[in-house]
Order: C-alpha cells, then structure tokens, then sequence
C-alpha cells in the first residue's frame, strides 16, 4: 500500500488535493444512485403513486443509518485497539451530534412529504399515506417508528454530556439503525400486499436477507482493515500524539 509513496510532508499536501477532488464527485454520484435506488425499486412498487421528495428522504434515512452505524464502529475499534488518544471523546461527541442532525433532517424531510400530499389532497397520492398512518396494523408501526428514529435520538442526544459516553451513543447508534431498517420495511412491504389484507409478517426471509447483507457488509469492513493503515497516515489533522509512530 506504500509503493511510491514520497516524503510525507508532500503525500499530505497532495492526497490532501486529492481528497478535494474526488469527495465531491462520490457525494454527487452516490445521492444521484441512492435516488435511482429508491424510485426504482421502491417507489415502483406503487404504481399509482410518486414523489419528487422520495428520493433524498430515502438517501438522508441511509445517512441516519449508516451514522449510527460509525458510532458502533467508532466506539468497537476505539475499545479493541485502545485509540482513545485519536478517537476522542470530542470525535465522539462530533459523530453523535451528527446522529442528531439527521434524526432532525429525516423528520423534516417526512413531514415536507407529508404536507405536500396532504394539501394537495391529490387521489392518486393520497392513498399512499392513509394506508400507511390511518390503516391498521400499520398506523401503530407509523407512529413506532417516529418515536425510535426521531423522538428517541432527538431527546436522547440533545444533552451534552450524554453525547460524550461512548457506551451510550454506541446503543444508540445500534438503536438508529435498527429503526431505519423498519423504516424501509414500512415502506416497502404494505406495497406488496392486497388491500385491507394488510399485516405485520417479520419471518426467517426478512431475518436471512438482513443477516447475508449485514455479513457482505463485516466481511468487506475486515478485509478493508486488513490492507490499509488503520490511521490515516497521510491524514493532516492526525493527533500529533501520533506523527511520531
């Protein structure tokens, strides 16, 4: 992985222009992918009905997710390779804000689809919601899920020194997104049933498609630990703790 590498002086400054470059362009094409990902395979499933919303409600629900996902991982790689001095308290604190964030960011997102469908009060879009928040059993799920990916993060992370226990938010990280997994289950599954044949079915299907993504996703993680620097050597704003290792 060091082949070519120069001084390391001028492997910051240029991986440093590097960096500029490239995030950019992998932000623009994953919300471009993620959008196409959610009106194709989800939004579709409801022929009848669409959103211009759809697709960035379903991209910051992924970014919940996968925050909540960092906090798990943050604080695991933190306590297994005792990297306290780099993975700071303060980092912590940082990543869990973010969480908080979202969990803003989603409600509002949903609440400005909500509103629009609402006031326009148009047949073909309609349907859409009153199944999912007035229909049973799914009304009960509605407000579940709004409780577990907004209320619960929001009120749960607003205090300052709960932010900085890294066993807390750990649980909470776990907590977001398991709740976004139910979020994309309420959206997709009332689509492929009958209507008013409508039920809650969590079996070993939904429990072995998430564990085979779930192990894709370890095995990937690991295999990416095992062939790059756990720290970012090149990394500009590394503690100075360790510049000299």
């Amino acid at each position: 992985m060091l082949n070519g590498y120069g001084k390391h002086e001028d492997e910051v400054i240029r991986l440093e222009k590097l960096s500029r470059k490239i995030a950019p362009a992998l932000a623009i094409i994953y919300a471009i992918g993620v959008s196409f990902l959610a009106w194709d395979f989800v939004m579709t499933l409801d022929q009848e009905w669409f959103s211009t919303l759809f697709g960035i409600f379903f991209l910051i629900g992924n970014m919940h997710a996968f925050l909540g996902l960092m906090l798990l991982a943050s604080v695991s790689v933190r306590k297994k390779f005792k990297f306290e001095e780099y993975i700071t308290i303060n980092r912590l604190h940082d990543l869990a804000k973010m969480v908080f964030a979202f969990s803003l960011l989603w409600a509002y997102m949903g609440y400005s689809q909500y509103l629009v469908i609402w006031y326009a009060d148009l047949p073909e879009e309609t349907p859409y919601l009153v199944i999912r928040s007035m229909t049973q059993p799914w009304d009960v799920m509605f407000l579940l899920i709004i409780l577990a990916v907004f209320v619960i993060p929001f009120l749960g992370l607003l205090p300052k020194t709960l932010c900085r226990i890294p066993n807390y938010i750990q649980v909470i990280g776990v907590w977001v997104t398991i709740g976004q997994w139910f979020a994309v289950y309420f959206l997709v599954v009332p689509s492929l049933q009958h209507f008013g044949h409508y039920h809650i079915y969590l079996g070993l299907h939904e429990l072995l498609i998430t564990l085979g993504f779930l192990g894709i996703f370890i095995l990937a993680y690991l295999n990416f630990l095992g062939k790059v620097p756990i720290l970012p050597i090149s990394d500009k704003h590394l503690c100075k703790t360790w510049l000299g290792h």
